[in-house]
């Protein structure tokens, strides 16, 4: 009987060179992250104009002249806006009033009409409900 010789070793290689691949490309996945925190940190991303008006040396690089923000004292502001919001009236979040007043959809019955034929005992209907805990709807 022939019996089937051992496996060819080309997987054992195959698999090794992956391996190596896998490797070097970690290393130089570290090695760019590593040179991109060092020139962030040392603020080499920064744009800068180069100063033409002291020196005309093109190495000599100026940075950007702050500007001050002024504010005016608390105190001095108004209070017209504090006043208003205070004194207005806001109404009541109903739907139906909402509905009137945005949407000019009026006279809306709070609940369902009753149906066509009255409902035997024992009989089943599906509906939707919702739970406001999970914030999820399904039929029941």
């Amino acid at each position: 009987m022939n019996q089937p010789g051992p496996k060819s070793s080309k997987r054992g290689w195959i698999i090794g060179i992956l391996v190596v691949l896998c490797c070097i490309g970690l290393m130089i996945v570290a090695i760019g992250g590593y040179a991109f925190y060092y020139l962030s940190a040392n603020n080499f991303f920064r744009t800068q104009a180069p100063n033409l008006s002291s020196n005309n040396d093109a190495n000599t690089v100026s940075q950007a002249p702050t500007v001050p923000v002024s504010r005016p004292p608390v105190e001095s502001i108004s209070d017209e806006t504090l006043n208003t919001l205070e004194q207005d009236v806001v109404p009541y979040n109903d739907p139906y009033d909402l509905a009137c007043r945005l949407k000019n959809i009026c006279n809306v019955s709070h609940t369902l009409p009753a149906p066509a034929t009255p409902l035997q005992v024992g009989a089943q209907q599906q509906f939707w409900v919702s739970n406001v805990e999970t914030d999820q709807n399904f039929q029941i």
